[in-house]
């Protein structure tokens, strides 16, 4: 919610903006921010929830991206000719607060709700040294948080450190396309509206594709080898990539467009994915290995963005820009590659000597029948070690939980008593 009020945020800046610097904040800044901040928590817990059929619920639900860039190229384009650019960036705004509705929908499931001990603590008041000593400690959970977060990844495994490391080359290779391609195409003689939908193709197939890609790297044949598709996918697209630069008419581009729109959608589709294979071993890890995907991808970006428009700029050609870009993904796709054959082998032969190391991955969604009650019951037992056990109810316990409750104390074991010896 935070997040689609600072895209909205963000958008308005830049609607009315008249320099390059007020764009820059609103637009790559505050919009940015707002959607790292809506992205990679609706990634995280759709990864977490779904743990069966993780690639057909992450396909699904990123299927609407494919439906955005079907559509929104020729809004965009009819918001500009009826409204102009204030008028175009002020409706995009207005939309982008779909994101606070989208937020408000989230609902933690009945078995994730815990009871929590609450320690008594000294209140704070307004006195300037509390408030100084509070601010501290914040900043060193912080500090601390993150050093943990970079740490307890780095000392995982260094093939997942590769894997990480790949997301940054892919996304250098793969985000400046379309920027690039339309003013490739204008620069070739072709209209903007012409150009838009190319666009739109590529959403068009990203739409099919997800969906179906999704349900088939599930399935139990195909599912151990997903991520070396994926990367082979990868690799596809950076082909694909360099043909875009050596292509003058429109047909062929229109074509190299749908099978652009392929690849990225087994490519965006599968990354979280691909990161919970890669995190098997140790599930306790993969929310902050989704958000380190996220860093790389952010400044994969940016350094693609920048080099590509730099070579351009140098060489005046769009020519030399794209073999840039199709060499970047296409290393991406070796590290990639390498790093998930490499873990996948190095899982296999410890699962074989040891099998223990292995756990069980975090499951959101308990076994327990949590429909009998709605109210969360919270169960604390106390000495542990003796036969009876103390068994406090929540104040608000219905019949039902009551009875949920009785299945859940323990049986009293009652011992057979010796009989006595008359004699």
């Amino acid at each position: 919610m935070a997040g689609g009020i600072l895209c909205f945020l963000g958008l308005l800046l830049a609607a009315f903006s008249d320099g390059f610097y007020g764009v820059a904040v609103g637009y790559g800044g505050i919009f940015g921010f707002g959607l790292t901040l809506v992205y990679t928590p609706s990634l995280t817990i759709c990864t977490t929830y779904f743990e069966r059929r993780r690639s057909t619920a992450l396909s699904l639900s990123l299927s609407g991206c494919g439906f955005a860039a079907l559509t929104l190229p020729y809004i965009i384009v009819v918001l500009i000719e009826n409204y102009a650019y204030t008028g175009a960036m002020m409706v995009l705004a207005s939309i982008s607060l779909h994101y606070c509705v989208s937020g408000a929908l989230y609902r933690n499931p009945e078995a994730q709700k815990t009871s929590v001990e609450i320690e008594p603590c000294p209140l704070v008041n307004d006195d300037p040294t509390n408030n100084a000593r509070e601010k501290q400690k914040l900043i060193e959970v912080i500090k601390r948080s993150i050093r943990t977060m970079f740490a307890s990844t780095s000392s995982i495994d260094p093939w997942m450190l590769l894997f990480l490391f790949s997301f940054c080359l892919n996304m250098m290779g793969s985000g400046p396309v379309t920027t690039i391609l339309i003013h490739h195409s204008e620069r070739l003689g072709f209209r903007a509206a012409l150009s838009v939908q190319l666009l739109a193709i590529e959403g068009s197939i990203q739409i099919i594709v997800r969906i179906v890609g999704g349900i088939l790297l599930d399935h139990h044949r195909i599912k151990p080898y997903r991520g070396i598709i994926w990367a082979f996918v990868i690799a596809f697209s950076s082909v694909i990539i360099l043909l875009l630069a050596f292509t003058n008419t429109m047909a062929g581009l229109c074509v190299l467009m749908g099978f652009r729109g392929v690849g990225l959608a087994i490519y965006i589709s599968q990354q979280a994915v691909i990161t919970g294979d890669m995190c098997e071993k140790y599930p306790e890890f993969l929310k902050q290995a989704i958000g380190l995907t996220q860093i790389g991808k952010g400044v994969g970006i940016l350094l693609g963005s920048w080099l590509a428009g730099v070579i351009k700029d140098r060489l005046e050609s769009y020519v030399p820009a794209f073999l840039f870009l199709s060499g970047m993904q296409f290393l991406g796709s070796i590290l990639a590659c390498t790093a998930v054959v490499c873990s996948k082998r190095r899982n296999r032969l410890e699962r074989e000597h040891s099998p223990s190391v292995f756990r069980k991955g975090y499951s959101p969604v308990s076994t327990v029948d949590s429909d009998d009650d709605d109210s969360n019951v919270s169960l604390t037992y106390s000495n542990c070690s003796s036969p009876s056990r103390k068994r406090e109810n929540h104040p608000t316990t219905s019949s039902r939980a009551t009875v949920r409750q009785s299945r859940l104390e323990p049986k009293k074991v009652i011992k057979d008593e010796v009989p006595k010896d008359d004699s």
